[in-house]
């Protein structure tokens, strides 16, 4: 079966839930498609515009194939953040190609917004060569097309507030799906617009974009409230919401906000008091391989439930969150048995998060990265009003761990046999099968071995590759260990974990640890096994 013949196929059965609004095994294989052969996303291209230029295009194909896409641009991804040249490339073809395709009138602009938006949904730039051609075809609409008075805009902004429930985070959400491929200046014309309505669930939507991507938009968005900050503009929920998220944002930026929340203080804005959670399971999945770890929290509301989310990375701080409103006790117990079936999570209680998240904040902060507006929807739900950004160091969770652990199973002869056992934990824990490197780094020291026999590959990869990034293993380790502690089980391995953390922040070898060389070994059979 050729590359198009089996992407219509899998297409067709993606097509199957789109109509039934459900995902099944259909879409997991398509995923799992796009993850083996992400050179496919250029196909999926030719196959959407071909279907979206029928004369009956068929509109579930067309979100299937933008399914497809989103997920195959999430794959590569995946490989860009780890440096892998061919990735970096496949990307620049792929906005490439779409270029081209637009400017050439070959795709509509609509297409061209659907495709943008799977950038987003992969959190990939798309690129200033196409956000800049949407915005000039956004403009000649613009010109091309009456102007519509303030009332009939209004009525279009209210339209997508009553579409999605009157919740501004849902509205915010509404509104990225066609503004985040906008070039950013598209974004601070919305905020005009926004600021200057009559509805209040707008008003508040609009205080969000202080957490967009683009510094210029948040810029835009402080001064936009410093000239209309009054009280019958600025609620007391979009203060409060101001004042939390101000540490969350990059030192430089602050001083816009201060500014714009003196001024709003000045002409006397309430401040609204910070809502009650009501928490009931909570749950923490393992950190996988690329350094991730999600936060999952169900919290009573009223008569329904919130599903909230979290999601922490390595190196990045806080990825991603979201909520999920108005959910049944059924509902409640269905997602619940999902997470349990597709992760390894397990309970964990609120100090576990009150340590974790303050410091995935100072991560992101570090990596000039700013929290979306679903973590601000989030850190609301379950009523946390302090998480602010404050590093927790390998020493500051070393002492917190020794504190609780039994010296005689950390400590002398225990500890040496913990090491020494540690070459079995990849068969006693199935999340360390995602423990291994790679990257364009582990390529480069692998070609320069070609024809070595895979011990030496080994050795290489824990010289150049393991040892270099000792401090992300002991990390790896050490908040793995503390995750794990939150079992209260007398089987649970925390201190295992602790123990090797510990090693390794000492500055013990690595080839003297028999799991970090399981790790070497691993990554070897991944990246000669798979090549793209």
């Amino acid at each position: 079966m050729s590359l198009h013949d089996e992407l219509k196929s899998q297409a067709k059965l993606v097509a199957k839930d789109v109509r039934a609004e459900k995902a099944s095994a259909y879409s997991r294989r398509a995923r799992d498609f796009m993850d083996i052969n992400p050179d496919a996303v250029l196909g999926v291209i030719d196959l959407i515009h071909r279907e979206a230029n029928r004369k009956k295009p068929n509109d579930a194909m067309i979100q299937a194939f933008g399914y497809m896409f989103s997920t195959g641009m999430e794959a590569l991804r995946y490989k860009v953040e780890r440096q892998h040249e061919w990735a970096e490339d496949l990307v620049d073809e792929v906005r490439e190609l779409l270029f081209l395709l637009a400017k050439g009138g070959v795709i509509s602009p609509h297409l061209l917004m659907f495709l943008l938006n799977g950038f987003i949904e992969a959190k990939l730039d798309p690129g200033e060569d196409l956000t800049d051609l949407l915005g000039e075809v956004a403009l000649e609409q613009a010109a091309d097309t009456p102007i519509p008075d303030s009332g009939d805009l209004d009525e279009l902004l209210e339209s997508i507030v009553e579409q999605v429930g009157g919740n501004e985070f849902e509205v915010y959400a509404a509104l990225a799906q066609t503004s985040q491929a906008m070039p950013p200046e598209v974004r601070q014309a919305m905020m005009g617009q926004i600021a200057a309505s009559e509805n209040p669930v707008l008003r508040d939507t609009g205080v969000l974009y202080l957490l967009d991507p683009a510094p210029e938009v948040r810029r835009t968005v402080c001064q936009t409230i410093a000239r209309h900050g009054s009280p019958s503009i600025l609620s007391p929920t979009s203060l409060r919401r101001m004042i939390a998220l101000r540490n969350w944002l990059p030192e430089g930026e602050r001083h816009y906000l201060d500014a714009a929340i003196k001024m709003a203080r000045q002409k006397q804005v309430e401040c609204a008091s910070w809502p009650q959670g009501k928490v009931g399971e909570l749950l923490a999945s393992n950190m996988d391989g690329a350094g991730a770890q999600s936060i999952f929290a169900v919290v009573k509301e009223g008569r329904k439930h919130v599903i909230a989310s979290l999601l922490v990375k390595q190196g990045v701080g806080v990825a991603d969150a979201w909520c999920i409103r108005d959910q049944s006790k059924a509902d409640v117990k269905d997602f619940l048995g999902h997470i349990r079936a597709e992760t390894t999570s397990i309970p964990v209680d609120l100090d576990f998060l009150h340590t974790l998240v303050p410091h995935y904040l100072a991560v992101g902060r570090k990596a000039g990265n700013v929290p979306t507006p679903g973590f601000l929807d989030f850190v609301e739900a379950i009523g946390i009003e302090k998480w602010q950004p404050s590093e927790f160091s390998a020493d500051d969770l070393l002492s917190l761990l020794e504190k609780d652990a039994t010296p005689s199973h950390i400590e002398g002869k225990a500890a040496a046999e913990v090491i020494e056992r540690s070459n079995g934990w990849c068969d006693e824990s199935d999340f360390l099968e995602s423990w291994f490197e790679d990257d364009a780094e582990v390529e480069a020291v692998l070609s320069e071995k070609p024809r070595s026999r895979t011990p030496a590959k080994v050795n290489a990869i824990i010289k150049s590759i393991l040892e270099p990034r000792r401090g992300k293993w002991v990390e790896r380790f050490l908040w793995t260990a503390l995750w794990l502690k939150q079992k209260q089980d007398l089987l649970s391995p925390w201190m295992e974990f602790l123990v090797v953390g510990r090693e390794l922040h000492r500055g013990r070898p690595i080839k003297e640890i028999p799991v970090m060389r399981n790790i070497a070994e691993v990554t070897v059979m991944a990246a000669t096994a798979i090549r793209f």
